[in-house]
């Protein structure tokens, strides 16, 4: 995964946006430091609430133009 250049590389080239992240900023899960923080971010995952959603064409033209 392309976190560094997420907005273009993976949210505007394929049209879909990871919601429910549960850390402060999109990285890694190796450079997330804490276990608690992993352990959090493994649980959302594994209950949806964290999860891959495909944007339409509207949600997408709104993000882009936000400026991701």
């Amino acid at each position: 995964m392309n976190y560094i250049n997420y907005e273009t590389a993976i949210v505007e080239r394929f049209k879909v946006k990871l919601v429910g992240w549960t850390f402060p900023w999109l990285v890694s899960p190796s450079e997330i430091g804490t276990v608690d923080d992993i352990r959090t971010l493994r649980n959302a995952l594994k209950t949806g609430v964290c999860k891959w959603i495909r944007l339409s064409k509207q949600e997408l033209a709104a993000h882009v133009e936000e400026g991701g």
